[in-house]
């Protein structure tokens, strides 16, 4: 997290000293303030778990590594990253946790209970195609769920182990696919092809099969039942044929019911054999009665194909839905043999009216079954997990469903916000007379666009508050408008009942420079002090130099300064100390040095003050303020002789300002700011005339925020005596 605004006060107490030295004091804005890091993995925060209501949230005081980049040492930074974790801890939970969104638990349905999130890149993963360099570019962000009483996997450790999930469309003129919702084959397939099962009568042993590729493809079961002989003499007549008495025996029918998942196509076998039997059949023909008896067996099968199918609209756009189709139902029955095999065709044809009508009940049972088995499967919405991350219904738009082990729903993310774009995405601009910020839009789109404008986070439309836009062109308010130096406002463009948005921060100054100033040492032996410097601004062309009168150095960064803790995503340079270089004697120069470090762009300069003291400081430095906004600078020191503490005269006293638009007043010590001050002042004073070690001191004042710094002064005492710092 970035710092936008506020205030970065340092301040030091030397071991002795009811003192307080200021060593660093930054007034904050967008374009260069110092980052707050911290590690906050989703599925770390409330165990990982979406609670009972559904929440989805993220914790701020849950993370791990905090760390806060205000100094060029990791070890204070880190220190400090602690601190701002225990504040986290202090707010109320309406405050650090952040609610992502509610996935309200519904009965019955996939209820996610943990997740997890991570990123992807496609030139590290696994090829399943021969991808492009410019496709090798892409990554995508992963999400993975578990669902309530389903075990939690976790992700391969690398990108290597796993392919890149986001394919290309067969047909090269439909656009990339930009989302990829993906049901694990023991999520949806397992359960579906339990529920298909649980109402199939008969059914034993009842065994799910995985393919080749680990997938659970096949349900298997074995069925069975008999159907009773009897004897019939019912009379019926073949073409020349009578056949007066038909005997079958008992039929002991066995066979197996089978589901397997093909692609989209869920294929159901229901089938039965009876042995091999004996028939009795007495028939007669003009001239006699005979006894026939040939041997058989039947065989019956019930088939469908059930279809997988994504509903794409309405109310129910996101299911995945169980189609039924056509129910078939087969017999074959064979009949060889007998002393009279001349009428086994007969033979067979009698079977539809003897022996098949008391088989019927129990396959036309089996055939409702099957007819009517998609129905009792509840549809499930793939779409439901759109609400770990987003808020929008229409957040996802799919475009194609295919299963060919796992459940994968190809589509589009976000389809009305990522029509087109507006471009730049992100910008910030000066609120100085004359700067505008020119979008587009990417692709350009035919028709009427229209332009709008809010404030953040107010919503605030008033063109006086947050500007205004027209034609693509965003013109800032004026300075006055801005709160804290700076503004962040929302640019958005419609087109077709598409939109796209762009974020603007509007500043007042083009550049920013971290810290104000930075108290160094001086380069002594092998001690090379070095400090890391940080500045920001519109167009990200900084140029960095010394002013004529330094002594030091700034650079870009070294393989050599990895002692050193640099931020990653910042204009950096590190400043180098110069080796002791006093002044002339009897000076404050003598004493104390001044570097400046010159940050430009735009045709605006800040300077980074290093204060370079050669010689540790004997005094103390007072400040008292003045009707009228002056200062009263004293140096005082304990007098060894006395054991008092004594405050140099005005006449005793060598005052320089170093960085000020005022001048003091060697009578009266009193410091008058000039006009056009800055933040601060840097002045510097010694006892004059000097015989001995020089009663000496430095001071950087804040002329800003005053009431702020003197707060912060007496609680660091405070708690400092209480030995909480």
């Amino acid at each position: 997290m970035n710092v936008v605004s506020g205030v970065i006060t340092q301040l030091r107490q030397l071991p002795g000293s009811d003192q307080m030295e200021l060593v660093s004091y930054t007034v904050l804005n967008p374009l260069g303030g110092p980052t707050v890091r911290m590690d906050i993995t989703l599925n770390e925060t409330n165990s990982g778990s979406i609670d009972d209501e559904g929440r989805v949230t993220l914790d701020l005081s849950t993370g791990q590594g905090y760390t806060f980049e205000v100094s060029s040492w990791k070890e204070m930074n880190e220190k400090l990253g602690e601190a701002v974790k225990a504040e986290f801890e202090k707010w109320p939970k309406e405050a650090r946790v952040w609610e992502l969104n509610i996935i309200k638990p519904l009965a019955g349905a996939l209820n996610p209970q943990e997740f997890a999130v991570r990123t992807h890149s496609l030139a590290r993963s696994q090829q399943i195609t021969n991808a492009t360099q410019e496709e090798q570019e892409e990554g995508a962000v992963i999400v993975g769920v578990s669902f309530v009483e389903d075990k939690t996997g976790t992700f391969p450790p690398n990108d290597k182990d796993m392919p890149y999930l986001l394919p290309s469309p067969v047909d090269g003129n439909d656009g990339p696919f930009t989302m990829n919702v993906l049901f694990a084959n023991e999520v949806w397939l397992k359960d579906q092809l339990w529920q298909l099962v649980r109402d199939i009568p008969g059914l034993t042993n009842v065994n799910m099969d995985r393919d080749q590729s680990g997938f659970f493809s096949t349900v298997k079961a074995d069925v069975g039942f008999t159907v009773q002989g009897r004897r019939d003499t019912t009379i019926r007549d073949y073409e020349r044929y009578t056949f007066t008495t038909y005997t079958w025996p008992n039929l002991d029918f066995s066979g197996s019911f089978k589901i397997v998942h093909t692609d989209d196509v869920l294929v159901v076998e229901w089938a039965v054999e009876c042995p091999t039997k004996e028939l009795v059949v007495i028939f007669h023909d003009s001239l006699r009665d005979y006894r026939h008896d040939p041997d058989f067996n039947v065989s019956v099968s019930v088939q469908t194909e059930l279809r997988i199918k994504m509903v794409g609209e309405g109310d129910k756009r996101g299911d995945i839905e169980i189609v039924p189709g056509k129910v078939e139902v087969n017999y074959n029955a064979r009949f060889w043999g007998g002393d009279h095999s001349y009428i086994n065709d007969y033979v067979k044809e009698s079977f539809d009216d003897y022996i098949k009508p008391h088989i019927d009940p129990l396959v036309n049972q089996m055939a409702d079954k099957v007819a009517v088995m998609a129905s009792g499967i509840k549809p499930f919405n793939a779409l439901r997990l759109n609400s770990l991350l987003f808020r929008s219904d229409d957040v996802a738009t799919p475009r194609l469903l295919v299963t060919p082990g796992e459940l994968s729903l190809l589509g589009d993310l976000a389809p009305k916000l990522t029509t087109f774009a507006v471009e730049p995405l992100e910008e910030k601009v000066s609120a100085a007379p004359g700067n505008t910020v020119k979008f587009h839009l990417d692709p350009a789109i035919g028709g009427t666009v229209s332009w709008s404008v809010k404030g953040l986070p107010d919503g605030s439309t008033d063109p006086e508050k947050v500007g205004a836009v027209g034609d693509g062109v965003y013109t800032p308010p004026e300075v006055g408008a801005l709160t804290d130096s700076y503004r962040r406002v929302i640019v958005t463009a419609t087109a077709n009942g598409n939109s796209s948005s762009a974020l603007v921060t509007v500043v007042a100054d083009s550049v920013a420079i971290y810290p104000y100033f930075q108290i160094a040492n001086f380069k002594s032996g092998d001690n090379r002090p070095r400090y890391v410097l940080t500045g920001g601004d519109i167009k990200g062309d900084l140029k960095w130099a010394m002013t004529s009168s330094s002594k030091g150095t700034v650079r870009e960064v070294e393989a050599g300064d990895s002692d050193l803790d640099i931020p990653v995503d910042k204009n950096v340079r590190i400043y180098e100390s110069p080796e002791k270089a006093v002044g002339e004697a009897g000076t404050v120069d003598a004493l104390v040095h001044l570097d400046g470090v010159e940050v430009s762009a735009g045709g605006q300069t800040e300077v980074i003050d290093i204060v370079i003291p050669w010689r540790t400081t004997t005094a103390g430095l007072r400040t008292t303020a003045q009707a009228g906004g002056g200062l009263k600078l004293a140096l005082y020191f304990d007098n060894e002789e006395t054991g008092e503490e004594d405050e140099l005269t005005p006449a005793e006293t060598l005052w320089k300002v170093f960085k000020g638009a005022g001048q003091i007043n060697p009578t009266t010590g009193i410091y008058t700011p000039g006009p056009n001050e800055g933040p601060y002042i840097i002045v510097a004073g010694r006892e004059t005339p000097a015989e001995r070690t020089p009663i000496w001191n430095y001071a950087v004042i804040p002329l800003s925020h005053v009431e702020e710094y003197e707060a912060f002064c007496a609680h660091v005492r405070t708690h400092n005596k209480q030995g909480e710092i």
